[in-house]
């Protein structure tokens, strides 16, 4: 994942450790995705569309 935003936007991408299974994407600290919210681990197509 973090390869991946890392190669397709130029991105800085680093990893937090979390609990409950949290997986959220923030771009300029604005949550764009969060799994909480969904219910699902967003595939490439889902961070494709995040509008970076």
């Amino acid at each position: 994942m973090r390869d991946y935003l890392t190669e397709k936007f130029g991105a800085t991408v680093s990893l937090q450790e979390g609990t409950g299974g949290i997986f959220d994407v923030f771009i300029d600290q604005e949550l764009r995705f969060s799994i909480s919210k969904t219910g699902y681990f967003p595939t490439e197509e889902h961070l494709n569309e995040l509008g970076v």
